[in-house]
């Protein structure tokens, strides 16, 4: 596995690929709408990135750098990818170039229906 992140503002063939993610891990009522977050990301201090493994697209962070504490809004996966260490490897590197990370983790529910 090696990782590269890439702005989706530098990279637009893969602003449809972390939208299509970002509307299916998220419930609605969780979500930022997404031309609102699309729009955002442009600040300097808000980051939409994609994660890739080679050429293969395996999740997106959107998250805000206030000082020196890095906050990630949202982490997801590709489906076909879940549970092979990318989210794992996404928040080592985060950690690795900002230091401080924060995040909020939900606790899984199997009922839930983004289980």
């Amino acid at each position: 596995m090696i990782l590269t992140k890439k702005d989706v503002h530098a990279a637009p063939y893969l602003r449809q690929p972390v939208k299509t993610l970002y509307e299916k891990s998220f419930p609605q009522e969780e979500r930022i709408p997404w031309p609102l977050l699309w729009l955002n990301s442009c600040r300097r201090n808000i980051d939409l990135t994609a994660w890739l493994d080679g050429d293969v697209f395996c999740g997106f962070t959107a998250s805000v750098t206030v000082e020196d504490l890095h906050f990630v809004l949202f982490l997801a996966i590709s489906p076909q990818l879940q549970g092979k260490g990318y989210g794992s490897a996404i928040l080592s590197a985060l950690q690795e170039e900002y230091g401080t990370v924060e995040l909020n983790v939900e606790t899984l529910t199997e009922t839930a229906p983004n289980y």
